[in-house]
């Protein structure tokens, strides 16, 4: 049972990129040529390969599939290596008594008829499948009826597989690379593309997935399969809140790409179900301090700066979750707030209140947990109370890394020149507001020389 994989041509990235001016997610990688043979993708542990060659032994072809695959591709791209502690395999050629028999270490089955094996040696723990046939008998992820078939064509196989990304197989004995759908070459390209329309609707949880996975892969979702998403956009009623946060988590815990993520959630047509963040598409913010665009752009980006600061001060996956969730719901009031007036001027006074009951609804609605929702009004309310000595401290100390700039265009320093020129002009050059800036600094005892960042 061989299978060789066609390169497919990327069939387009959706329209209205509205973050490709602002955020620059690195999602395709260069994988080489395909077809090729890849010895040595994955660095196994000896316990891990104790498994597999336990299982080659039976007569059995074990497959590594799913993300340590794709991990694995993505990190060769960038000249690391991927550990095996976390790794699934699935084995072709034995049945389900020949495969328990086959397997070291302590074996456990989960239910019979699903053909879930698992194994541990050492501490570590294996999960080992058959290929097998999901058919949907009812509502929600247990409305299955699983058959296992070890003789089952791969194609067939993988075609249950959310994204092509996902569904690849590969074969540490040859270096082999079964990639029946096209999976490494969506990769190369940034693309994420459903395998199976059928199996992709059955489980309506996949688009949730599909969004954490633009977040942390800078993937744009492919046409086909965003229209897809909107067909099924029913049934998000029927999710079960728990696999709601879970998916949300792993975007804000594990995600670099957030503002990808907020595109590809837009794309799908599931914005929608998240009233208080699809509110503040279209809401304008006054260009001198916004050039971005709209509110939700602006939160994408803050997205994205959150995920950067937290990696840059290692913060741990729960610090960085809810980094990243403040930085996404901070601006919610904007969208009830926001006025432009009869001379053009765009103002949201008043945002930091208005925002704290949209944010705890978006909160209610992918179930986050208590400490979430703390976090969520101290982000609203209180950022957007301090004052323009508090920035010029974040100057001063390093600790954020604040630019000159970074303060010039800072609300607090715009409130501060317009409360000191009263009737001054609302659209204040950079110029002006640079040499108030450097008068206030000095009276800091703070000497700047802003002319490197500002042209005058």
């Amino acid at each position: 049972m061989t299978s060789t994989a066609v390169p497919r041509q990327p069939k387009g990235i959706p329209s209205g990129g509205e973050y490709a001016a602002y955020a620059h997610a690195e999602g395709a990688v260069a994988l080489g040529p395909a077809g090729d043979t890849l010895p040595g993708l994955i660095d196994l542990t000896p316990e891990a390969q104790e498994v597999l060659d336990s299982i080659r032994a039976a007569g059995g072809r074990p497959l590594i599939v799913g993300g340590a695959v794709r991990d694995a591709l993505i990190a060769r791209a960038q000249g690391a290596s991927v550990e095996s502690k976390d790794i699934d395999i699935e084995v072709y050629g034995l049945s389900r008594e020949q495969l328990r028999g086959a397997l070291p270490g302590s074996v456990q089955e989960f239910g019979q008829n699903f053909g879930v094996l698992n194994t541990g040696i050492n501490g570590q723990d294996f999960d080992v499948t058959l290929p097998r046939r999901d058919n949907k008998t009812g509502e929600g992820h247990r409305g299955f009826v699983v058959e296992t078939d070890p003789e089952m064509p791969y194609e067939e196989a993988f075609a249950r597989r959310d994204f092509t990304i996902n569904a690849m197989g590969w074969d540490d004995a040859t270096g082999e690379l079964v990639d029946p759908f096209g999976g490494r070459a969506d990769l190369e390209a940034g693309v994420l593309r459903h395998t199976s329309a059928q199996s992709f609707g059955e489980d309506p949880i996949r688009v949730l997935r599909g969004v954490q996975f633009s977040g942390r892969f800078g993937l744009d979702l492919d046409p086909e399969t965003a229209e897809l998403c909107r067909e099924i956009a029913p049934s998000f009623h029927s999710l079960h809140r728990d696999g709601i946060r879970k998916e949300f988590h792993k975007l804000t815990a594990k995600g670099t790409h957030i503002s990808k993520a907020l595109q590809t959630l837009h794309a799908s047509g599931w914005e929608d179900h998240f009233p208080a963040l699809a509110a503040t598409r279209g809401v304008p913010q006054d260009p001198v301090w916004h050039p971005e665009g709209d509110v939700i752009v602006h939160l994408g980006l803050a997205g994205d700066q959150a995920a950067a600061i937290a990696r840059r001060d290692g913060l741990d996956e729960e610090e960085t979750s809810m980094l990243v969730m403040a930085a996404i719901t901070h601006d919610f009031g904007k969208a009830h707030s926001t006025k432009v007036k009869d001379d053009g001027r765009i103002t949201s006074g008043g945002h930091h209140e208005t925002g704290v009951a949209p944010a705890k609804d978006f909160l209610d609605r992918i179930g986050a947990l208590g400490r979430y929702h703390e976090t969520m009004r101290a982000s609203v309310r209180d950022d957007h109370r301090r004052t323009f000595r508090t920035d010029i401290e974040r100057l001063s100390d390093g600790h954020l890394r604040w630019t000159p700039l970074d303060v010039l265009r800072s609300t607090n320093t715009q409130a501060e020149f317009r409360g000191a020129v009263h009737k001054g002009p609302h659209t204040a050059t950079d110029a002006s507001l640079a040499r108030y800036l450097e008068d206030r600094l000095a009276a800091e005892n703070i000497h700047l020389d802003l002319s490197v960042t500002i042209e005058r």
